[in-house]
């Protein structure tokens, strides 16, 4: 059932469509260790240049250290060791305040009695990763006095996690549990409290100002770090409503009470969103796109994004095995920025036989690299991208020259080409269809194995980089706005009882582009769609069909209530233009008169976008 679409491919396939403002992008240039044996992170943004982790001794507890962030000579010191006037057992999760003059940490409370084993389960609790039982401390940066935040007290059980400084270093804010109920987190909030500096090596004041639960429910909540102008909080929890494991990353404005779910992923755990201290932009982890994480086995990786959630970008693939980058037993954790935003220290986490709660690990460097934009030429999703489909990728210097592709493509076109190394080291040169300075078509080239790949468009003023991730398939589907959403690009095919069979439009773009309407009562209907990254599918593709849709991460998903799924009778090459497909649905009768429908492709377990029909 496939036919010609001469006229429809070059309106929806966007050759010559312009990206406004693209966003900046980085990619990882280099990855360094700078210490086997480390934990949560913190990056100084004073002058002295030094990175605090915390590090868990020869008997089982954490201290809070510091190191030279040069691989070849990281210095490594042990601030809270042999300190008489440190609170005993855990102590870590830090940050430095702006000054460089004092560091804020969590500490088990001293004032309480535990077992003389610092494995068992309430030390286990107590360790900085979990918070239970802590309290706030602040220390000076040279680890020789100490002093406890009374504010972060509270009646046992209770506990805190993750302080953060601001920017100016006038506030401080941490999350404290306040109840063990309900299972299995507690009841957390975030504390708001003013920083005043002590005098002449005095006692700092710390003064609470707001106790803030932000969200539908009581839940589990963790603070890490606030906005450049210092009105905005981020944190993560699942201050949604979302399951468990459904932990997001949300903002609050301190000033107008505005909240925000930036990823909203009931089916993924997110975290660690620190924000950068150049531009408004997060560094997080998430388990989107492994398929394997779980919630006693999460499987992140670093990711960036914009305050308001836009332009996800995937920089690092530690925990994909088709990876170089790969590490066995190890899965992401905290991280931080350098004072000039071009790199970030990261703590992977040691999962070898087993995860145990708040355990050590690794410290990394990563040093970032500006990096072009990669996106499906038809959901405009920058992740991942499949063998075979068509990308377009936005920037600067991309092309020498703006040209559009004859009926066949070539590898060079508009003074640029453009060379895909995938993850086993093989180069391919790709097939392109539409390039200029600000933006090349290509598509990703048969064979490219699964995992990262380096992208390297290569014009005459030099080599632009990307790096993309890269599975078998990927689905996305091509609208009539050439925007990832709205009016399906395709039409539908009536077989009707009686008489011939008719293709029917399903948009109309006389005015502005809408859905038509489209009667399928008396007899068999199929949707006729136009995708890019299904070809390579091995399992049957299948399409959710139902009246509404939520926007989940950076796309939407069609609710599953009320709708259909439906096998598609063909889904493949188009086969007159390289790096389309086709994808034909039959069209339950059952949904004849349903109206505006909502429409998502299924290949392999990965979702494309969410499109629109109209059905009377």
């Amino acid at each position: 059932m496939r036919r010609s679409i001469v006229g429809l491919c070059m309106a929806v396939i966007p050759a010559v469509s312009i990206a406004q403002n693209p966003p900046v992008d980085y990619r990882v240039v280099t990855i360094q260790q700078l210490t086997s044996n480390g934990g949560r992170v913190a990056w100084s943004p004073s002058g002295n240049n030094l990175i605090a982790f915390d590090r868990e001794n020869s008997v089982g507890y954490f201290d809070v250290w510091t190191m030279n962030p040069d691989p070849a000579n990281t210095n490594e010191i042990c601030l809270t060791c042999n300190q008489a006037a440190a609170p005993p057992y855990n102590k870590g999760n830090p940050d430095w305040h702006p000054s460089g003059n004092y560091i804020v940490f969590q500490a088990q409370r001293p004032d309480m009695t535990y077992s003389t084993d610092p494995t068992a389960l309430d030390n286990t609790l107590a360790r900085p990763g979990v918070g239970i039982n802590n309290v706030i401390y602040i220390m000076d940066a040279a680890g020789e006095n100490y002093w406890e935040v009374a504010a972060s007290e509270n009646p046992a059980p209770g506990g805190v996690l993750h302080p953060h400084f601001s920017h100016d270093g006038t506030k401080l804010i941490w999350a404290q549990q306040i109840a063990r109920d309900p299972l299995p987190s507690g009841e957390w909030v975030i504390q708001v409290a003013s920083f005043t500096p002590g005098v002449a090596g005095g006692a700092p004041t710390v003064q609470l100002l707001n106790t803030l639960q932000p969200g539908v429910i009581p839940a589990l909540l963790e603070t890490h770090g606030f906005s450049l102008d210092d009105t905005t909080i981020f944190f993560s929890g699942t201050a949604s409503g979302q399951p468990q494991y459904g932990n997001d990353i949300y903002s609050y404005n301190l000033n107008t009470g505005a909240f925000a779910d930036l990823t909203n992923t009931p089916d993924n755990w997110d975290e660690h969103s620190r924000p950068s201290p150049v531009e408004e932009k997060l560094i997080f982890i998430s388990t989107y796109g492994n398929q394997n994480s779980s919630l006693g086995n999460l499987q992140q990786d670093y990711w960036t994004m914009n305050y308001d959630g836009s332009d996800k970008k995937r920089v690092t693939w530690f925990v994909d095995p088709d990876s170089p980058y790969y590490l066995s037993g190890m899965t992401t954790g905290d991280n931080d920025w350098s004072p000039d935003g071009t790199q970030s220290v990261v703590y992977l986490i040691n999962t070898a036989g087993g995860a145990s709660l708040g355990q050590s690990g690794a410290d990394y460097l990563l040093t970032f690299g500006p990096s072009a934009t990669a996106a499906s030429s038809a959901s405009y999703f920058n992740f991942p991208q499949a063998p075979g489909s068509i990308v377009s990728t936005f920037g600067s210097n991309l092309a020498g020259s703006t040209a559009g592709a004859a009926s066949t493509l070539t590898t060079t076109l508009g003074q640029t080409s453009v060379t895909v190394t995938d993850s086993q080291g093989t180069a391919r040169p790709a097939l392109l269809a539409f390039a200029s300075p600000g933006q090349v078509n290509w598509i990703v080239p048969a064979g490219t194995a699964p995992g990262p790949a380096t992208v390297a468009f290569n014009a005459s003023s030099g080599a632009v980089l990307d790096t993309i991730g890269v599975e078998r398939v990927s689905p996305a589907i091509y609208t009539i706005l050439s925007s990832g959403s709205g009016p399906a690009a395709g039409f539908i095919n009536v077989y009707p009882s009686n008489g011939p069979s008719t293709s029917q439009p399903i948009f109309n773009c006389a005015s502005s582009c809408t859905t038509v309407p489209v009667s399928i009562s008396g007899g068999s209907a199929y949707l006729i769609l136009f995708a890019t990254g299904i070809e390579n599918h091995q399992s049957s593709v299948t399409a959710k069909i139902g009246p509404s849709a939520v926007t989940y991460w950076s796309g939407q998903e069609v609710v599953s209530s009320g709708s259909q799924t439906v096998t598609a009778s063909f889904a493949g090459a188009q086969g007159q233009f390289t790096g389309l497909d086709q994808v034909n649905i039959p069209i339950p009768a059952k949904l004849a008169g349903a109206g505006t429908l909502y429409v998502q492709l299924q290949a392999d377990g990965f979702n494309s976008n969410v499109v629109q029909i109209q059905l009377q």
